[in-house]
């Protein structure tokens, strides 16, 4: 349930459901140990995607999310978004449609013929802000039966939960955000600040050579700062950082070898979760030292 008391319901978007499952995993892992039931709400589609279809029919994109918002409304639920670009598209559509009288107007006269009106009484939240905000980093302490010391995680926040921030509304700072150290360091791994934990991952870029340069800058930057692995808590920026080591590898026969790992995967883990609840082996780039860490302590 929410802050403000009504039912939660989760966006998966397209992503995490046909790609990047071990998300769906950790986090029903996660939600089942905190004791959060979520409410299903049948029909979402694509969120749709904030980047390349919003810059193709930027109204098309509005109204299939106020499609998406109105599922959630007429459930009485407010969502909680698992994917940074689908939160980013959903806050934002209900951002824009909020401050805009004669597009709400026209836009339900568009949904009006699948039977739909926007009223703007839908949440969205990250995820992440569900956590921190809805249930606290002293329950999800409450929760965690497996500490994991010894391990060192940068951060990687990515852009859309970020900007734009009187939008997002998830951080103040924008240069150096600091919102996931208290959630990582509550699984008792040790936070890594460094350079370019606020950049952009480079997914939003058709240019490989582009795309490939700042997976290696960001890291790069990681690894000599001590990191063991990045913690992503979005689809695209884990794409971006795996996929793009096995670009650079190709390319430039670099092979950094750094573990992505999601945090409701890193939270699961805590929680008691085996390597497969959590959804680790279907990593291209194996988390060896996470798997280390847990069998060190388990003996």
């Amino acid at each position: 349930m929410s802050d403000n008391g009504r039912d939660i319901t989760l966006f998966y978007g397209c992503l995490i459901t046909t790609k990047y499952q071990q998300v769906e995993l950790a986090t029903s892992f996660v939600l089942d140990k905190l004791g959060a039931p979520v409410k299903p709400v049948k029909g979402f589609s694509c969120c749709p995607d904030p980047i390349f279809f919003r810059a193709k029919d930027n109204y098309q994109w509005l109204s299939l999310a106020a499609r998406n918002l109105c599922l959630a409304q007429d459930e009485n639920a407010d969502i909680v978004a698992c994917c940074s670009g689908c939160n980013s598209t959903l806050r934002d559509a209900a951002h824009i449609l909020g401050g805009d009288g004669e597009l709400l107007k026209k836009t339900n006269e568009k949904l009006s013929k699948i039977g739909k009106s926007y009223e703007g009484k839908t949440g969205v939240k990250h995820f992440m802000a569900f956590l921190r905000d809805d249930v606290g980093i002293e329950k999800i302490r409450e929760t965690i039966s497996r500490k994991l010391p010894g391990l060192k995680a940068a951060p990687f926040y990515g852009c859309h939960i970020l900007k734009p921030s009187e939008v997002m509304e998830f951080e103040q700072s924008l240069r150096f955000p600091r919102s996931l150290d208290p959630l990582i360091e509550a699984t008792g791994v040790e936070v890594i600040h460094y350079d370019h934990e606020s950049d952009c991952c480079g997914k939003g870029s058709i240019e490989e050579k582009v795309n490939l340069g700042m997976v290696k800058t960001i890291l790069l930057s990681a690894k000599e700062a001590g990191a063991d692995f990045v913690c992503v808590v979005c689809p695209y920026c884990f794409a971006a950082l795996e996929l793009g080591q096995l670009g650079l590898k190709r390319t430039e026969k670099l092979d950094i070898g750094m573990p992505i790992v999601f945090y409701p995967q890193l939270l699961a883990l805590a929680q008691g979760a085996t390597m497969e609840e959590a959804g680790l082996q279907l990593h291209k780039i194996k988390a060896a030292c996470i798997t280390e860490a847990i069998t060190e302590k388990a003996t």
